[in-house]
């Protein structure tokens, strides 16, 4: 297992005893790991996320048995000057210009990976560029390899063998670091070993697994950055209107970053033929700013949300976020039909036709028929479902298990229920009632900094803490609410968590090596203008849904009070 900061673990499994302990990113760096291991001949395999910042991605290989690493492929081109790490590092860098390596070059692979037994080949989706705006990562143009690319490598070696890139010069941050799977299709009268990826942009990509080539590129959701892609060349036909790069005003771009699939898997049924695609619909304003690559994110660019004007006389734009389970023929490369406004949740399939999907919004985990999508069973998960479920035999016995928890939907600074559930045919365990829970008031000290100060507060709380903490609102987070702390009186208590690591044991590690006192000084006082603000404002998330309009006064009341 990895932890959040790059830390890879082994841990003997009869009593998690470690047994090898391995840092696999730079830690003067803001790299992160989030992705699920990989294992296979072995190996362990893992890439790591932070694009956003000044990263160069990579994927590394270690030995299960020392933890060692084995070998590692960067899925970008480094500095000339230091030479480079094979040839695919040499013919990476003639697709780019400039001084890329100084901003990073982004490129992150932080999760789908994927072992090919039959060809031997670790087949790794690489995400976005760093900065986002390509005229500022490589003036002068450039395809960028291997941004937005699926690779392809020798498992045991590490030794590049082929890859595609699904969007060359991309500047939307459509990551194609989806999950990829494996299978073998009729396609065309012919049986093919393809590799499937439906990826953030909205396309869904069938590539041959032995060399790349593309066979099928299809839009799985609405998208107006492309028309269609060129099969001879296998390189998509871009919209320019759709370039917020060559525009001086706000671009609308479907999807919005968020993207059209993220990290909740799909899955594919060898009994149906269908994939199975968590999909989201979304749109974003994007207007360039290649000044803008400092701060919180390295973009060169600029975005906003919903308050934007819309320049759809057709009405062919999604306003804000729509959510849809989405029944995919891979070889037609069509939809076969979607259930509507269900919320994100990943996707399992068993050989007894059944689908599995997490409901995040109605905190429930969904049983349908595989076949045409009917509504067999909603079991209460008690919390938000995003996971993909796995399934196994036990003793003869068939189970269900799903990890489930996250911030409430409502806002309400409610617990996250974040555990593990299991369920079997027959199952007559009940979950037990949710924990009443009550949040610390809001008990801030007076504001006495300057205006300077907190604004110098809100830049390091948004670039060290606001991952965890959310920032502005911070309501939503599945860590504490940092408005409600009576550290936030102490500037020593302060430090001594933030600096000195004082709750580390329970996930709060020491953040001295990038923060002095000055920057938490200035950070406390941010978060102190946050709870007053918050404590003469109403709930951003509005009364829950059960309340009665006459009623709403009082709610919001309570929720300020509380």
């Amino acid at each position: 297992m990895t932890a959040y900061d790059g830390r890879m673990f082994a841990l003997d499994a009869a009593n998690g005893e470690v047994l090898w302990e391995t840092q696999t990113v730079d830690e003067s760096l803001n790299y992160t790991s989030t992705g699920a291991v990989r294992v296979a001949n072995g190996k362990i395999f893992i890439g790591n996320g932070g694009a956003e910042f000044r990263t160069r991605g990579f994927v590394s290989a270690l030995d299960a048995e020392t933890g060692e690493v084995v070998w590692r492929f960067y899925t970008v081109p480094g500095n000339p000057e230091l030479g480079f790490e094979n040839e695919a590092m040499r013919m990476a860098a003639e697709t780019w210009n400039g001084n890329w390596w100084e901003l990073g070059g982004g490129g992150s692979t932080w999760d789908g990976i994927t072992y090919d037994p039959v060809t031997n080949l670790l087949l790794f989706g690489v995400g976005n560029g760093a900065p986002w705006n390509p005229l500022v990562r490589s003036p002068g143009g450039g395809d960028n390899l291997f941004l937005n690319s699926i690779v392809a490598v020798d498992a045991d070696t590490g030794e590049y063998v082929w890859h595609y890139q699904q969007i060359p010069a991309e500047e939307w941050d459509f990551d194609s670091v989806q999950q990829i799977t494996i299978a073998d299709l009729e396609v065309d009268g012919e049986m093919r070993h393809v590799v499937m990826q439906a990826a953030k942009s909205g396309y869904y990509y069938m590539n041959d697994a032995y060399t790349g080539e593309l066979i099928r590129a299809n839009n799985f959701v609405p998208v107006n950055w492309t028309s269609g892609y060129d099969k001879a060349t296998g390189k998509p036909i871009i919209n320019e209107a759709a370039q917020y790069t060559k525009r001086t005003a706000a671009t609308i771009i479907q999807p919005g970053p968020a993207g059209a699939h993220g990290a909740a898997p799909m899955s594919f049924s060898q009994d149906t033929g269908l994939l199975y695609i968590p999909a989201m619909e979304s749109s974003m304003a994007f207007t360039n700013a290649p000044e803008n690559i400092d701060g919180r994110f390295n973009l060169g660019m600029e975005y906003t949300g919903g308050d934007y004007a819309y320049d759809d006389p057709d009405n062919t734009i999604v306003r804000g976020n729509r959510s849809r389970l989405v029944a995919w023929d891979p070889v037609a490369a069509e939809e076969v039909w979607a259930i509507e406004d269900v919320d994100v949740g990943g996707t399992l399939t068993t050989a007894g036709g059944l689908l599995i999907k997490g409901n995040g919004r109605g905190e429930s985990l969904g049983v349908y028929n595989a076949e045409d999508g009917t509504e067999l069973k909603l079991l209460d998960t008690q919390a938000r479902t995003f996971a993909g479920a796995i399934t196994y035999m036990h003793e003869g016995e068939q189970y269900i298990a799903q990890v489930v928890g996250g911030p409430s939907f409502q806002g309400y600074y409610a617990p996250t229920y974040a555990r593990l559930l299991v369920f079997k045919l027959g199952g007559t365990a009940e979950l037990p009632p949710k924990t009443e829970f009550t949040q610390r008031p809001f008990s801030p000290p007076e504001e006495t900094a300057t205006a300077d100060v907190i604004a110098r507060g809100a830049e390091i709380y948004g670039e060290n803490c606001a991952m965890c903490h959310d920032v502005g609102g911070m309501a939503r987070s599945s860590f504490p609410d940092l408005r409600r702390s009576p550290m936030l009186h102490s500037e020593e208590g302060f430090n001594n968590i933030v600096l000195a690591g004082a709750l580390a044991e329970r996930g709060m590690t020491s953040f001295a090596a990038v923060l002095n006192e000055e920057a938490t000084n200035a950070i406390r006082h941010y978060v102190i203008s946050q709870a007053h603000i918050a404590m003469n404002a109403p709930s951003p998330f509005g009364p829950p849904p059960d309340v009665a309009p006459e009623d709403v006064d009082e709610v919001e009341e309570a929720t300020r009070n509380n």
